[in-house]
């Protein structure tokens, strides 16, 4: 959370209730950040610049395993959503991710979303579960972690 705050990002932590997860061997740790980009108004120039400097920027995060995400169509309802498009920078554990946070790569990318991200940013760290469903059955089943 230092880098966060060293680039100037509002941190707000608010306590809740945690349930448990009981899956044998599951991961009890943090080891992902979900960003939530705002909607905004230049949609062409932020995707430009999100792709193009922002995206590569964040590749060269140490320790960063992947990024998944992309725009936000709309809302289940028809209507259009709070936020334009969401990133979810996947690490192999905790220690990584404060590794990679404090990192100058790291600082320099969380630095940059002030450059482009004019709709407003919503960042949240997760522990990412995996589920999977068995073919054909629609039961749900847990997935081997992916770490």
């Amino acid at each position: 959370m230092a880098a966060l705050l060293a680039a100037g990002w509002r941190i707000e932590a608010t306590a809740q209730e945690a349930t448990p997860d009981v899956t044998p061997g599951a991961e009890q740790e943090l080891n992902a950040i979900v960003v939530l980009f705002g909607q905004l108004t230049g949609v062409a120039a932020f995707e430009t610049y999100y792709l193009g400097t922002h995206r590569p920027l964040a590749l060269q995060i140490p320790g960063l395993q992947e990024i998944l995400g992309g725009p936000v169509l709309g809302t289940l309802e028809g209507g259009q959503a709070e936020t334009h498009r969401i990133a979810i920078l996947r690490f192999a554990g905790r220690a990584e991710m404060e590794g990679a946070l404090a990192s100058p790569e790291g600082r320099d990318a969380f630095a940059d979303v002030a450059n482009f991200a004019t709709g407003g940013v919503t960042a949240f760290f997760v522990r990412l579960e995996s589920v999977a469903s068995v073919a054909g059955s629609g039961t749900p089943v847990a997935a081997t972690p992916t770490a």
